[in-house]
């Protein structure tokens, strides 16, 4: 496929499918490799505006995947954003369960997530979240995900509500260890509470993933605001080794 058609197939997405402040968030994938091992370091900055200062947020988490179709993952996050200091904000654990794998008769690929996160008592309720995403390789080249996010608060700080983000990729592969694509995040909000587009968290970017060498790899990317409570830009980088 011509790379014009490339770009424009990657713009078509992000547009069509409308995201957080900085996030060290992904648009995960549903493949799973049994006895996969690795740990990755993921931090995002965002610049100061209307006379705050830059917000910074980092998170490191180590997953294993202890059958051909189940993972599972730790996760530690942590932030300025509350003090201006940075600090831990929550733990999670998740569980991922792939489903359906692709073959030669047919690209996709689905997983489901079930997340459970424990926060500091000073950053919101406690949270269950179940995730489903979804991959579709058309061919050699291309490579697209969906991801579905929905969850609840536990706790006594709860709020009532589900919670819904939506997000979405297609990458391009430039070589066999590079890719280029765009990515978007939307942030909907509660279900009894989804407001219109500005008053959800809608945003969008170019991303760059590739290889170091054969067990480390990264990804460098901007987001960019679309709505009114998204931060004007968000700067990310994420670095992962397997074991």
């Amino acid at each position: 496929m011509p790379i014009y058609r490339a770009l424009w197939a990657i713009l078509i997405v992000c547009v069509c499918a409308p995201a957080q402040a900085q996030t060290t968030a992904g648009v995960f994938g549903p493949n799973i490799t049994q006895g996969d091992r690795s740990a990755e370091f993921r931090i995002a900055q965002s610049p100061g505006q209307n006379g705050d200062g830059d917000r910074w947020e980092a998170r490191i988490h180590y997953q294993y995947a202890f059958q051909d179709n189940v993972r599972a993952r730790i996760v530690l996050q942590g932030s300025n954003i509350e003090t201006g200091n940075f600090e831990s904000n929550f733990i999670q654990a998740e569980l991922q369960w792939q489903f359906k794998k692709a073959d030669n008769r047919n690209p996709w690929a689905s997983s489901l997530r079930l997340d459970g996160r424990l926060v500091e008592k000073d950053d919101g309720a406690h949270r269950l979240g179940l995730n489903w995403t979804n991959q579709w390789n058309p061919g050699d080249k291309w490579q697209f995900n969906n991801v579905i996010l929905t969850g609840v608060e536990v706790g006594p700080d709860a709020q009532d509500g589900v919670i819904l983000e939506v997000r979405n990729s297609a990458k391009y592969k430039i070589t066999p260890v590079l890719q280029l694509g765009v990515e978007s995040f939307s942030a909907l909000g509660r279900t009894n509470a989804l407001g219109n587009f500005n008053r959800q968290n809608h945003r969008l970017g170019p991303v760059l993933t590739g290889k170091i060498n054969k067990d480390t790899s990264y990804l460098v990317g901007a987001l960019f605001g679309a709505s009114r409570p998204a931060r004007d830009i968000d700067f990310r980088f994420w670095l992962n080794r397997s074991f």
